[in-house]
Formats: structure tokens, C-alpha cells, sequence
């Protein structure tokens, strides 16, 4: 599968959805036993950021996030507390960054509450609706 927009090879896309707070697990098996180069892609934007590459994870990430080899051979990219914020693509690129593309796509799911006044002035806790990062508006 080749994605023109960005002329690369995908070899895998899966979609992952997690709710705020939750771990994310993301899989990746490459062909190669190399080792790999994580990404994030902001959804529907070209702009790229190194979550992981060469064995180490990049300082904005390494708070939350880290690689874990898998039982076969792969390198799962591990997302503690997950926010809305952590939504997007993950690419997984085999080879050190020039092989294939494993890319999974978070999704971000969670209740919201707020407050509001009632006719006392008491404060008062509702749900919102649910809502699922990214959000067009």
C-alpha cells in the first residue's frame, strides 16, 4: 500500500482506540530485525516527531512513553496516562528508518465533566457528551 501523500511504503495500518488515562500498547513486528525509528504524526497534518530512534527515546516523549522488545523480536512503542494530545499516527519504520512503515492510529477516547451553577449557586457536576480526539470543528 503506498500512501501518496507522503510516497511511502506501508506494509501495515491498524487503528487503536483507548481511553484517557489508559496504556496504549502499539505493535510493531518488523520483517527486518533491526532495529526501528518511532514517529508521530499529528493527525491529518504532514508534520513528523521522533519519538524513538537509535535505542533511545527522545526527552519530550521519555516521561510517559517507551520501546519494549516483544516476545517476537518487535518493538512496541508503550503510552502511559494517555491524553487526548497523544492522538495520531505512530509510524514504526523498520531498518533504522529507511525500510517499511508500520503505522497505527491512535484514537483517544474519554468522558469530560464540568460544572454549572445550579439556581442556588451550587455547584453542580454533569457529563458531556463523549467525545473522540481528533475533533473538527
Amino acid at each position: 500500500m503506498t500512501n501518496a501523500m507522503f510516497s511511502e511504503r506501508i506494509t501495515n495500518y491498524r487503528q487503536q482506540t483507548v481511553y484517557v488515562g489508559q496504556t496504549a500498547q502499539l505493535a510493531c513486528e518488523p520483517n527486518v530485525k533491526k532495529d526501528v525509528v518511532w514517529r508521530y504524526r499529528v493527525t491529518e497534518t504532514s508534520f513528523e516527531y521522533y519519538v524513538y530512534s537509535n535505542t533511545q527515546m527522545y526527552k519530550r516523549y521519555s516521561d510517559r512513553m517507551s520501546v519494549v522488545k516483544s516476545a517476537g523480536g518487535g518493538y512496541d512503542l508503550v503510552i502511559a496516562n494517555v491524553s487526548f494530545n497523544d492522538a495520531g499516527q505512530y509510524l514504526c519504520i523498520e531498518d533504522l528508518g529507511i525500510g517499511d512503515r508500520h503505522i497505527t492510529q491512535l484514537n483517544v477516547t474519554g468522558k469530560l465533566l464540568t460544572h454549572a451553577d445550579d439556581s442556588r449557586g451550587n455547584k453542580a457536576r454533569f457529563p458531556l457528551p463523549e467525545l473522540t480526539a481528533p475533533v473538527d470543528w
